[in-house]
């Protein structure tokens, strides 16, 4: 099975650590999360990146099923494979909720690391549960990020209608969940100030550039055209005009 990204969430470090070890030696990133809140709002923040949510039930702020139903209210989350790992997973009344909450499987905390692989791969192996990905394609432009009285120089390496992938230099502070994102999409001529959310974030590299993901939040319709129109041609396949998630 190729590299996929999995959300864990479990207010047990033992079993949080513990599962993530096991899906990490089999090649996969993993975002950990806390408690039931965290679970929600790093969901949030990475949907279109994620291919696996792997959830406790009894967990602090909010509980698995509040969680599950999160999900689903999600545009990005009605096809996203949801496990969940919990020491009364297999009681009666609780696997009832569970469907009736959208979970997709089930397993007990005892599980062994190669049970728990083998149940992700089921749930990554089914068509009806891959998460919509927006096609992008490969670019090259300069985007000025405007944090407060600031601009910062970033450059777009991917682009998608539903969002860009950027690279640069982030300021001492940190990129805010919104921002100002000026780019002049492909095609359209003159450049745009859009209001994008922090996405996703990754590593600093050596010069100590990091990669981040921008999701659009507003964007006019002839830049979504514009877009779809380039995404169409570099691919060879086209775009859907929507919006959705920022690319990666």
């Amino acid at each position: 099975m190729s590299s996929r990204r999995i959300l864990i969430a479990d207010d047990t470090e033992f079993f949080r650590q513990s599962f993530a070890e096991t899906f990490r030696g089999d090649g996969h990133e993993v975002l950990l999360a806390v408690d039931g809140l965290d679970a929600v709002q790093q969901f949030r923040r990475s949907a279109d990146t994620l291919d696996l949510v792997v959830l406790d039930l009894l967990m602090p702020k909010m509980t698995g099923y509040d969680v599950i139903r999160a999900i689903r209210h999600s545009p990005a989350g009605r096809r996203m494979p949801v496990l969940v790992i919990s020491e009364v997973a297999n009681q009666a009344d609780t696997v009832r909720r569970l469907v009736e909450a959208g979970a997709n499987a089930h397993l007990a905390k005892s599980t062994s690391g190669p049970e728990l692989l083998a149940s992700a791969r089921a749930l990554l192996a089914d068509p009806r549960l891959r998460p919509r990905r927006q096609r992008r394609a490969s670019c090259d432009l300069p985007v000025f990020l405007e944090v407060g009285e600031e601009s910062y120089d970033f450059v777009a390496v991917d682009l998608s209608t539903g969002g860009l992938g950027v690279s640069g230099h982030v300021p001492g502070q940190g990129l805010p969940e919104r921002l100002l994102a000026r780019f002049g999409p492909p095609g359209l001529g003159d450049a745009l100030g859009v209001t994008v959310r922090l996405a996703w974030t990754g590593p600093a590299d050596e010069a100590g550039a990091i990669r981040a993901g921008l999701e659009f939040i507003s964007l006019p319709p002839r830049a979504t055209l514009a877009i779809a129109e380039y995404v169409a041609g570099s691919t060879g396949m086209a775009e859907p005009a929507e919006a959705g998630g920022a690319p990666r």
